[in-house]
């Protein structure tokens, strides 16, 4: 018969690991965990997904800041190019030779450089599309991520069960605002009445998001995350950027007291 050798870990109830040295030198090997690791375990890793979703979403706000920031410069350049370009036509002179001379120069000018510009203007088109397509992708990354974090904490505190409802009802809304753009109902009146509701659901899930974060810190007993979470309630998205900022760094230390308090799993 077997010995089967049992690894201690205090006065914990056992659980049998079959196969691991079967083969080796024993058949089955005992050993005792603490009771609960496994719910720290699973709740680090649920503040760690809502760590990660802010993150994608601080990523996702740089690059609408960005694009804002190229808007600006590429409006100040079309304007600088369009004022150059008239300019000549109000030139007044009274010699019939110039005038004519003047006309003929700027025409062939705008001839020359129409294929240009106009495939500058492709170019920015494409840019701004893509950075609009990769700031929505990380966004609906992040908020399913945040959505994971608040679904797995839920059991544990009742009081989150509303970020995980504020992180749903943000996705319904992004969802339908989507669906409602002028490429799918050429923004009619039923694209628009989908689009007030999309805004609606997005406004009230961001305020139930940012309560949600606030009884995450009062829970993990972190005034800092507590803080972010009023900061994201606010519906203005300067405040929503610095929240998630605040939550980001704030996250990481509650992660980092919950690994010094269970060392023994990680």
């Amino acid at each position: 018969m077997a010995i089967i050798p049992t690894l201690t870990h205090g006065d914990f109830p056992p659980i049998k690991l079959k196969g691991l040295l079967k083969g080796a030198f024993y058949d089955e090997v005992v050993v005792h965990v603490p009771v609960g690791s496994t719910s720290v375990e699973s709740e680090v890793h649920a503040i760690k997904d809502i760590r990660k979703g802010s993150m994608f979403f601080i990523v996702s706000s740089l690059l609408l800041i960005l694009e804002f920031a190229f808007a600006v410069l590429f409006f100040f350049i079309a304007s600088y190019t369009a004022s150059y370009s008239v300019s000549p036509h109000s030139v007044e002179t009274t010699t019939s030779y110039y005038t004519i001379t003047r006309h003929y120069t700027v025409y062939g000018m705008h001839n020359t450089y129409f294929p240009t510009a106009f495939g500058f203007g492709i170019a920015i088109a494409i840019f701004f599309i893509s950075i609009i397509i990769s700031m929505s992708v990380l966004y609906l990354i992040g908020l399913i991520k945040i959505r994971e974090g608040f679904s797995a904490l839920k059991d544990r505190w009742s009081n989150l069960n509303i970020g995980y409802i504020g992180t749903t009802l943000i996705l319904a809304g992004a969802i339908l605002n989507i669906l409602s753009s002028p490429f799918f109902f050429y923004a009619g009146p039923f694209g628009a009445f989908v689009t007030m509701i999309g805004t609606a659901l997005l406004l009230i899930g961001e305020i139930l998001l940012g309560v949600g974060i606030y009884n995450l810190g009062e829970d993990y007993k972190n005034s800092t995350v507590s803080s972010s979470g009023i900061l994201i309630a606010i519906p203005l998205g300067i405040t929503a950027f610095i929240g998630f900022i605040l939550l980001y760094h704030s996250l990481g230390k509650v992660v980092k007291g919950l690994l010094k308090e269970n060392p023994q799993r990680y």
